[in-house]
């Protein structure tokens, strides 16, 4: 049998009766082994001979057979017999191959529900019709509906008819061309060579179809660049396409296209050459000489020509072809300036330097066009290809710093941009930044367009430093050109502000933030998101500097923006809501911040998917935990932690380490609550889970054991706890692989949280008997280990066992010392502590001494002004103050409190403590004043840095009136004291708690000098703000009471002091308990009123 016979009746198996189902094969049945009518044998054989033309190929004709059986049939059979409905639907067929798609797919549809109803919902021609339907609604590449339905329809002909059949086979190959279309190609070649191995065994190597399947996947693997494969596929092909379908076939030709391209991906020039010169004649002749296959194949040509450097016949084929090509694609297409630039390399080849140059500044004005238009196509890729091959030869023929030849690297800069290659993006950027400003200068628009490019190159690659330098470079020139209130003007300060949050310059971005939000209401409005975004910047920032109140306000006013504008459950309210619950748990408003988190958690749950579930803790709930803690919230803590261990335990389950850990936290709370039982019930569970999880000796399970050995401990039962400590601690000193984490962490933090609960020589005699075997296993030298001996050494000080304490000191400073440096923290701080420990040994001169030497190190280490320095310093002036040099002593620490003043503030526990400590020694030479004095000299700088009514100015007035108090100078600290009040009051308002404390402590005064009249009115109209303000039973309110009580009491108006001091008193009783010192001393206070009144 002829090829092209037998792949013309292969292909009409869709229209003929082979695996008929089981209607067709009763119908062919009844004529059994008999003869057919003249009529019916020419009538398939018509049919035959249609479908023969359309597996030819040949549309038209195929469609013009097929509407003459359409209505031949329809008049003598009738709309809906099986004849007609066959012949209907190769018409379809035929007008879909024509590309009269619309017209194909409205006969399709008219033609399913009859071929349903008729033939049945599954049989072969059904699902014909199905197939041919979903390829008439054309490719799936803007969507997955279509290609969701013929994945079905596979799935339904596979089960039906096979996997092998027709249907089902051109069904996939549909399928595939989608997958093709989308950009699938893996999918899609995966697919092709399952058909191919199909094909080849059922239909035979020569078949239409095995040689389609095998062109579809030289042009599936040439577009993924497997141009080895497409060679190999193609030297097989080649030789069937030309004798099954003619060296002129279509497929044929476009087969050679691909082999040709993937050749000249592999540089094998002298081989496209030459077939290029075979193939283009007779593409010319079947396609046409405008076709654009035809002119690709000569640009290979061209381009295989210049590899050759034939640069003769580059020019002269580029001067025959430039106008057709302009004819087909435009004059200012990409495919234009291809030849434009093949022809300029050849010139400059044949140093034909007039003829380049010319040509060279003409290509600019079609290279701006074709650029855009690729840009706006999403063809990147091929603007940076364009681009590198037009630079190297502006740059050698009209030079590097041309206007023109910047132009094209700034558009080069804008392709690889769109690529996100920003590593190239900045050193471009760099390279040709100095060419603009000496070209261009550096206000001009191309100048600052690539400074632009170069910002966001950095911010990609997150170098903020750099980015930070070249904002500050880039934002004057854009306010001078552009003007302040211009977008590229606030833009570029939008990512000044990024860059200095990324480097956490706090103080700076608030600044910046505070001058640039009214510039970004303005110019881009209230609810642009880089406005939204720079007050998210401004209120996390005011966060990390502590500033809380700030904080709060700036989160409360932007969540209800945020969520107007992103929805309320998008992540960044999240973070926001997260940001604000901080700040309100920050200045301990425990109701709001519990409600805040409430909803965070709430949302958390809703929006956040079981495999995003790590990213939780990220909302703030765990630290919110933990401050409850701290701040004996436990009940709270304990609410709260167990709704996230619920949240957890559902997603991502019960035994994750989320769940764990939080597991854990819960039962720390309910130890410090005191539910010892609950807690070590908890911790007794989770051991062999945590053991599990992350292994007998890993870090984690360690913890769980040694809180389990503490709780134990406080519950008395020594030798369980002891045991436990053992058992851990022999775990932890093994050795371990290199993937494991050391757990010499924890018991370092394990044994300061022993020496904090008291239990020092626990944890000497822990450490002495395996610290041995922590040596052994990790090294002398290890870090951690050298914290265990510095816990060893804080627990025989506690336990003053000076002289083993110094010998482990001395021994710890010489290993530090050789293996960190002596200048290293950890050797300076432990110099200080052999200070210490000589000091308190009473060996004053030799604790001077090393103090001395030390100090300077310290300084250089730490800072001279920061706490542990200023910390340091005031123990050499106390060991001065030992030795008898007071003067050497108050000068050393007077100097300590003119920076802790300066740097801490007055309101810093150790300023206060050093006020306190030169107060004493002054006033034991009648020399108090020169204290007040000192601070004194404070007060104009801090007013002129914070402005008068500052808190920290304010606690500096308050630092005064006590040294003042402290002399006994009431007066002068009545004064003081009311020029307090009414700061407090014009800044903070009559009814915030400083002002009412102030008040109190000026009714003190007052009484102090026997003005009681005047204290009892201030505390009458103190008492009358704090109930209105904080409520009748506030512990303000009762404060307020015990005062005017004790006031009532000096004036011997016992009755109505014992009204004030009850109230007071069964006030405290409920709120505060029985053995709250405040409840106790309003108890003496009653009594002692109580007895008065008796006695009188």
């Amino acid at each position: 049998m002829k090829p092209l016979l037998s792949s013309a009746l292969s292909l009409a198996l869709l229209y003929s009766t082979v695996g008929a189902g089981p209607a067709r094969a009763a119908e062919s049945g009844k004529e059994k082994a008999g003869q057919k009518s003249p009529a019916a044998a020419a009538d398939e054989k018509a049919l035959a001979a249609a479908e023969a033309l359309y597996a030819e190929a040949r549309y038209a004709e195929a469609e013009k057979a097929a509407q003459a059986l359409v209505a031949t049939r329809m008049q003598a059979l009738g709309a809906e017999a099986r004849e007609t409905l066959r012949a209907r639907l190769l018409l379809a067929d035929a007008l879909r191959m024509l590309g009269k798609v619309a017209e194909s797919e409205a006969q399709l549809r008219e033609l399913l529900p009859v071929l349903s109803k008729v033939f049945g919902a599954e049989d072969r021609e059904t699902l014909r019709g199905q197939s041919a339907l979903l390829a008439a609604k054309g490719s799936f590449t803007t969507g997955t509906a279509i290609e969701e339905e013929l994945r079905s329809l596979v799935a339904t002909a596979t089960r039906v008819l096979g996997a092998e059949d027709p249907v089902t086979l051109m069904t996939r190959r549909r399928l595939a061309e989608g997958w093709y279309w989308q950009g699938k190609q893996a999918e899609a070649e995966a697919d092709l060579r399952e058909r191919l191995v199909i094909y080849e065994r059922t239909l035979g190597a020569e078949d239409r179809e095995t040689l389609r399947c095998q062109y579809h996947l030289i042009r599936v693997l040439g577009t993924q660049n497997k141009n080895a494969e497409v060679e190999a596929l193609y030297r097989r092909l080649h030789p069937l396409q030309t004798k099954v379908l003619g060296a002129e076939g279509s497929e044929t030709l476009h087969s050679q296209t691909y082999f040709i391209i993937a050749l000249s991906a592999q540089n094998k020039h002298a081989e496209v050459d030459k077939l290029c010169r075979s193939v283009l004649p007779l593409q010319v002749k079947v396609f046409g000489a405008e076709n654009k296959e035809t002119l690709h194949c000569q640009n290979l040509l061209v381009e295989a020509l210049l590899a050759q450097n034939k640069n003769t016949e580059v020019e002269e084929q580029s001067r025959s072809l430039l106008p057709l090509q302009v004819k087909v694609f435009g004059a200012e297409s990409k495919e234009a300036l291809d030849w434009q630039l093949h022809l300029l390399k050849a010139l400059d080849a044949q140093n034909k330097h007039t003829e380049a140059d010319k040509l060279c500044r003409s290509l600019l004005a079609i290279q701006t066009p074709v650029l855009q238009a690729l840009a706006a196509q999403n063809k990147h890729a091929a603007a940076e290809d364009l681009c590198r091959r037009l630079i190297p030869l502006q740059i050698k023929v009209i030079g590097a710093e041309n206007k023109e030849t910047l132009h094209s690297q700034l558009q080069l800069i804008q392709a690889l941009a769109a690529q996100s290659k920003n590593a190239e993006v900045e050193e471009l950027c760099r390279r040709l930044i100095p060419l603009q400003n000496k070209a261009l200068g550096n206000e001009g628009e191309e100048t600052l367009q690539c400074h632009v490019y170069l910002l966001g190159a950095l911010k990609a690659q997150d170098k903020n430093a750099e980015l930070e330098a070249e904002c500050r470079i880039l934002t004057p020139l854009q306010i001078k050109i552009f003007g302040a209130e211009s977008k590229d003007a606030v833009f570029c300060q939008s990512l000044l502000v990024d860059a200095l949050a990324a480097q956490d310059k706090d103080a700076e971005v608030v600044e910046l933030c505070r001058s640039l939000i009214p510039l970004q209401v303005n110019v881009l409005g209230a609810e642009s998101k880089y406005t939204l975004d720079t007050r998210s910047r401004l209120a996390h920032a005011l966060s990390q500097q502590e500033k809380w109140a700030e904080a709060e306000a700036e989160y409360r006013s932007l969540l209800p923006l945020q969520i107007k504008v992103l929805g309320a459950e998008n992540n960044i309210v999240l973070d926001t809501r997260s940001g604000l619950a901080r700040s309100l748990s920050q200045q301990k408003k425990w109701t709001e911040a519990e409600a805040e988190y409430q909803q965070v958690l709430a949302l958390c749950e809703r929006v956040i998917k079981p495999e995003e579930s790590h990213t939780f803790s990220l909302y703030g709930l765990g630290d919110f935990i933990r401050n409850l803690g701290r701040n004996d919230q436990h009940e709270l803590a304990e609410k709260v932690c167990r709704r996230v261990i619920a949240f957890y335990s559902k997603r991502p389950g019960p035994e994750s380490e989320s769940a764990l850990h939080q597991r854990s936290a819960l039962a720390g709370i309910l130890r410090d609550e005191k539910k010892w039982t609950e807690a070590e019930a908890e911790y007794r569970a989770l051991q062999p889970l945590f053991d599990k999880a992350f292994g007998t000796e890993s870090a984690s399970a360690l913890r769980v054991r040694t809180s389990l050995a503490f709780l134990l401990l406080l519950q008395k039962k020594e030798e369980e706890a002891g045991k436990e400590f053992d058992q851990a601690l022999a775990l932890a000193s093994r050795a371990h692989g290199p993937a494991d984490d050391s757990p010499l962490p924890d018991v370092v933090m394990n044994m300061e949280i022993l020496q904090s609960m008291g239990q020092d020589a626990d944890v000497e005699a822990l450490l002495r008997q395996h610290l041995t075997a922590f040596v052994k296993t990790y090294g002398q030298d290890n870090s951690e280990v050298l914290k265990l001996q510095t816990t060893l050494l804080d627990a025989l000080m506690e336990q003053k066992k000076h002289a083993e304490a110094e010998k482990e000191c001395r021994s710890l400073i010489a290993t530090q010392t050789r293996l960190l440096g002596p200048e290293a923290r950890e050797t300076v701080e432990s110099r200080c502590t052999l200070a210490g420990l000589l000091a308190e040994m009473d060996r004053d001169d030799e604790a001077e001494k090393e103090y001395r030497q030390v100090l300077p190190l310290y300084t250089r280490v730490f800072g001279a002004e920061s706490e542990d320095t200023l910390r340091k310093r005031m123990l050499l002036a106390r060991v001065l103050h030992e030795e008898e040099k007071p003067e050497e002593a108050c000068k050393e620490l007077g100097e300590v409190l003119d920076i802790s003043l300066r740097v801490l503030g007055a309101e810093d526990m150790h300023t206060q403590a050093q006020i306190a400590l030169l107060l004493a020694w002054r006033q034991t030479e009648d020399r108090g004043a020169e204290v007040t004095a000192q601070l004194r000299r404070h007060m104009p700088a801090f007013i002129q840095t914070y402005g008068q009514d500052h808190r920290r100015v304010l606690d500096l007035q308050e630092a005064i009136i006590a040294t003042l108090i402290t002399q006994e100078q009431y007066a002068e600290a009545e004064r003081e004291s009311r020029s307090l009040v009414a700061a407090e009051t014009r800044a903070f308002g009559p009814e915030a708690r400083e002002t009412v404390k102030s008040r109190r402590a000026l009714a003190d005064l007052l009484t102090r000098q026997h003005k009681d009249a005047e204290a009892e009115k201030e505390l009458r109209q103190t008492l009358g703000i704090c109930q209105h303000a904080f409520g009748a039973e506030s512990a303000e309110t009762l404060e307020t009471c015990h005062h005017l009580a004790v006031c009532l009491g000096m004036q011997k108006k016992q009755p109505e002091a014992l009204k004030y001091a009850r109230r007071a008193h069964e006030g405290r009783l409920k709120l505060l308990g029985r053995n709250h010192p405040d409840t106790r001393k309003s108890n003496e206070l009653m009594d002692a009123l109580t007895k008065a009144e008796a006695k009188a």
